[in-house]
């Protein structure tokens, strides 16, 4: 899963507040990769905007940030690095319960401040991106400098974040498992009231308003059976008493307990019972 809707709003909130006091922004990436975008672009350093406005730059950008968002999240630690491009950037990753979530990102920083050598350097790095210089340089001398305790406490204050988001997150799982539940506990009851009637996975899946997918593995998960198994067993239970009490026909009590034909009855029957109806009804009556 990811990241959840409210931990996102969290995260809006906490770049907005951010940005107004540092001018940096925050971001999030998601276990797979994806950019959530928390914060506008007008947010992001008018320097690094101004580089991925290129198909090279972007693609430059994105490599950088990829490669590093994979190297917190095999570590399980925070990175701090220098782009492409010479800029600080810091990546915090995000686990909940050993399971990677994605990462938070910041900075587009510069650990010194900029001189005409260092942006003639940068401009080397940069060449085949083909920038206009004089904008380039406006940027880049305009790019936010901090020092080495002030990256720590960045660093900080994301880990404090993220900590603060992964025990929503924990909660949040812990009452969506408490939830899945009831959920497979109302399928059962639903499995168990319905039984006579044509029933299917998806038909089951509505009634407790889950995805067939998704009720198909937690009703497995939590019941240890499919549940359809589940359904089939119920029935021949049901057809198991009716043998023993009554004399009933065979085929009669296949439709009485929802199977929609004597083959299908008996093959089920004889699965799970490991003896046929006649049989079963046989040595019970002795």
């Amino acid at each position: 899963m990811l990241i959840n809707i409210a931990a996102k709003k969290i995260l809006q909130d906490y770049h907005a507040i951010l940005h107004k006091l540092v001018g940096i922004p925050i971001d999030l990436v998601s276990a797979t990769g994806e950019v959530m975008t928390l914060c506008p672009s007008e947010h992001y350093n008018p320097f690094c905007h101004y580089i991925r406005s290129c198909s090279r730059g972007e693609n430059a950008c994105t490599s950088s940030d990829g490669e590093n968002c994979d190297k917190a999240k095999a570590t399980g630690k925070s990175v701090i690095y220098e782009c492409h491009a010479g800029l600080i950037d810091i990546v915090v990753p995000l686990f909940v319960n050993d399971r990677y979530m994605g990462c938070l990102t910041t900075g587009q920083i510069l650990r010194k401040k900029p001189t005409q050598k260092s942006f003639r350097e940068l401009k080397e790095k940069i060449k085949a991106f083909d920038l206009d210089e004089d904008k380039l340089k406006e940027y880049y001398f305009n790019t936010i400098v901090m020092s080495e305790k002030q990256i720590e406490a960045l660093v900080d204050l994301l880990s404090l974040i993220s900590s603060y988001i992964l025990e929503s997150e924990n909660k949040l799982l812990f009452l969506e498992s408490i939830n899945e539940k009831k959920k497979t506990l109302g399928a059962r009851q639903y499995i168990e009231q319905n039984y006579k009637k044509k029933l299917t996975i998806d038909n089951i899946a509505s009634a407790v308003f889950l995805s067939p997918s998704h009720f198909s593995h937690i009703f497995k998960e939590e019941v240890g059976t499919s549940p359809i198994n589940y359904l089939n067993r119920f029935r021949v239970d049901r057809a198991k008493e009716i043998l023993k009490n009554s004399n009933t026909s065979i085929t009669e009590i296949s439709h009485s307990v929802g199977f929609q034909s004597l083959p299908h009855f008996n093959r089920i029957f004889k699965n799970i019972a490991k003896i046929s109806p006649g049989l079963y009804r046989k040595s019970k009556k002795r």
